[in-house]
């Protein structure tokens, strides 16, 4: 939310910038929980329907947390008159993102419910799935703050506001369907 508020508010570059801060943190959680399934798989296994419960309540309460927040007007005012260098932008959302213990979790989620096996993989494969996470999110973060930027003058709070509601609904769907993926396995 708040690399599409930078696109909207200091236009692409600010916005996409601010999304690499996103993507690196994404990319290095990534790291950790590919190497890290292969030692606590057994655990894992063993406890997956807490932990699944747990990620479903996590994914669930970001989706809240976004659904309920409010961007006004006076914000991306703010925003627009910040002078914030790009490194700033990008360490801003790059230690918002990495101080969230959360992302990794999803990460650990995402990989064992796809039946990843670190230790069954070669180091081409665990290289590919790496460059894979930091590909897609580079090109995500690429095509939505490039999309956001073309509509950016178009945009004010209220957009913000329904963005917020839809991504938070969106976001809290992926939340139920882990909880309940949870109870039907």
């Amino acid at each position: 939310v708040l690399c599409v508020q930078r696109a909207i508010t200091k236009k692409f570059i600010g916005g996409f910038v601010s999304a690499m801060g996103a993507a690196t943190a994404d990319t290095i959680f990534a790291t950790f929980a590919l190497f890290a399934v292969s030692f606590i798989k057994p655990y894992i296994d063993k406890h997956i329907f807490i932990i699944s419960i747990l990620v479903g309540f996590v994914i669930l309460f970001m989706g809240v947390k976004i659904f309920m927040s409010k961007i006004t007007q006076s914000q991306i005012k703010h925003n627009r008159q910040s002078k914030l260098s790009l490194v700033k932008d990008f360490l801003s959302v790059f230690f918002l993102v990495i101080s969230n213990p959360a992302y990794f979790l999803v990460f650990l989620s995402y990989f064992v419910s796809f039946g990843v096996n670190g230790d069954a993989m070669s180091t081409s494969q665990h290289l590919s799935m790496i460059i894979g996470v930091a590909a897609g999110a580079c090109s995500w973060w690429f095509i939505l703050m490039f999309s956001v930027s073309l509509v950016r003058k178009k945009l004010k709070s209220i957009h913000m506001y329904y963005f917020n509601k839809i991504a938070g609904v969106v976001i809290g769907i992926f939340g139920i369907l882990a909880l309940v993926k949870a109870f039907i396995n």
